[in-house]
Order: C-alpha cells, then sequence, then structure tokens
C-alpha cells in the first residue's frame, strides 16, 4: 500500500467505467501507456488491494466482462509477477489487438495484418491434445459440456483451455441470459484454469495469461503461458518487453531503431532461450494434467 496502487488514481477522467460483479463494482481504468486504441485496465476489488496473483475469482470476473461485451474483438490479459507486470496490484489487461490495425483500416493499401482476428497465438497449430473431459470427468461429445486441453505449437510452449460448446436449453448464456454467476457450460474450463495457474503459483513459475470469448458459439478460451522469470530476458537489449502482448505475436518496439533492427530469427530464439521453460518442466506440467483428469 506504501508503494504505488490503483487506489492513488484519484482523477475521475481515469475511470471508464465499472462492471457489477457480486454485489459490487469493479473499475476499468484508462491504461496510461496503451499499447492500443481502447486498452484498458480491469482492477477486480481495488479498494482491497489484492497482490498481482490470478485467483478463482478474478479468472471469474475476467470470464464474466467478456460474456458482457458485445464485442468478439475484445481480450483480457494478465501478467504475473515476474511476467512484466508492472505493478504488484492486481489487474487485468482489457485489450482490442484488432486495433492495432487503426492505423489502415480503409486504406487502399491494405492492413498492417493478416485478417486474423485477436492475436497470432491464438492461430497457433495444436501440438498435442492433453484432455477432452466433461464436468463429471466422461469424454466429451457433440451435446456435452466441458473442457477441452491442449498444448499448442508457439514460439514459447503454451497451454490452451478451451469449453465445449452449450446446448444445455435451460443454460443462462444459451438463453442469451447472463445473471454475473459461474454458468455450467464454463464451469469445466474455470475449475481447469484455476488448478493450473494454482500449480503454477505453488511451483514459482511466472506466467501469462490470455483470455478469449467467441460470442457467435459462447465458447470460452484460456491461453497459459508459463516462463522464466523475466529477469532472464535483457528487454533493454532485445528493444521489447516479453509481456502477454509480445509473447502473443505483437511487439512493442522501445524505440524506432529497435523496430528496424527486429529480425524475425533472432526474436524467435530469444523466446525459445530467455522466455520458454524447458522441455522437462513443460513436460512435468502436462503430466500433472493428466493426473489430474485421469
Amino acid at each position: 500500500p506504501a508503494k504505488f496502487n490503483f487506489n492513488l488514481v484519484k482523477d475521475g477522467r481515469e475511470k471508464l467505467l465499472s462492471i457489477p460483479y457480486q454485489n459490487e463494482d469493479h473499475s476499468i481504468l484508462v491504461n496510461v501507456s496503451p499499447l492500443m486504441f481502447g486498452h484498458g485496465l480491469l482492477i477486480p476489488w481495488c479498494s482491497k488491494c489484492l497482490p498481482q496473483s490470478l485467483t478463482a475469482d478474478a479468472i471469474s470476473i475476467a470470464f464474466h466482462t467478456l460474456q458482457k461485451s458485445k464485442s468478439n474483438r475484445l481480450r483480457i490479459g494478465f501478467n504475473s509477477l515476474g511476467a512484466f507486470s508492472s505493478v504488484n496490484h492486481l489487474h487485468l489487461h482489457i485489450l482490442y489487438p484488432d486495433e492495432l490495425d487503426r492505423a489502415t483500416n480503409g486504406c487502399k493499401s491494405g492492413t498492417l495484418f493478416a485478417r486474423q482476428h485477436g492475436f497470432p497465438i491464438e492461430h497457433a497449430p495444436i501440438q498435442r491434445t492433453l484432455k477432452t473431459t466433461t464436468i463429471a470427468g466422461n469424454k466429451l461429445n457433440s451435446s456435452s459440456t466441458g473442457c477441452r486441453v491442449d498444448v499448442l505449437e508457439w514460439k514459447a510452449p503454451c497451454f490452451s483451455f478451451s469449453s465445449h460448446p452449450c446446448s444445455i436449453p435451460e443454460c443462462n448464456v444459451a438463453n442469451g441470459k447472463n445473471n454475473g454467476n459461474d454458468v455450467k457450460e464454463f464451469r469445466a474450463i474455470k475449475d481447469a484454469v484455476v488448478y493450473f495457474v494454482t500449480l503454477l503459483q505453488s511451483l514459482s513459475i511466472p506466467h501469462n495469461v490470455l483470455f478469449v470469448h467467441d460470442n457467435k458459439c459462447q465458447k470460452l478460451r484460456v491461453i497459459v503461458l508459463p516462463r522464466q522469470p523475466q529477469h532472464q530476458f535483457d528487454a533493454d537489449t532485445a528493444g521489447f518487453n516479453a509481456a502477454l502482448g509480445e509473447i502473443s505475436g505483437y511487439l512493442i518496439a522501445k524505440t524506432k531503431e529497435h523496430f528496424f533492427n527486429f529480425d524475425e530469427e533472432k526474436i524467435i530464439e530469444l523466446f525459445q532461450d530467455n522466455v520458454a521453460c524447458d522441455e522437462t518442466l513443460i513436460e512435468r506440467l502436462c503430466l500433472e494434467i493428466e493426473k489430474r483428469y485421469p
């Protein structure tokens, strides 16, 4: 509390809106160093000055915020301590990665990026599937709800948790309603993500997390990237931080000179050597997931 925290933000102009959840309002603030148009900060239970640790409640409010949004382009991000989080006060990033194209949208010259919505990491191929289970632990089928866990083939190994599309008529979201509580088709993915993030915390493994929600098919997805501590990555020499945005595929250069000196092969090598966890640890995490969902 003696250091900077978001309770010190007194200027009403920096508060964009509040998200009601569990009988409390949770602030969305302006980000003073935005990476893109619409970049804000979600501060759950701000007055409690919670540490930068992703709890079950924080995961729930991330899901809730995504469900409330009418935009398929909204993403929510999280950087843990040791993963380029700038403030030790619980906060998540409100992100619109497609807005990085804003400068060229509508221009005859085309767009900056290929027309794939979201971050590039969302389109990474699946290396292997660990588990596809229902809430009850049974195998998924076309009419069940549950969670699928995949390891993605990316610059640094990461884990994708996906909810299975809901077909339960009485489900609130399936009926286009949401009362702010956890609903059936998201219970399995929430439990799986909470388990995995708690495991990383117990092992003191820093991590970056990306939350995605597809309003059209009511599908939630969470990508979790375990990583080496940030002191292993020399951001000044590299010319960029290795936080969620950069790891997810959008490099934010520190200077114009850095930008023009970027080399894709060297950047991939940096991620593999100074961000990615070693294969032994990744395999251990895979085994923990498979033990959890036999």
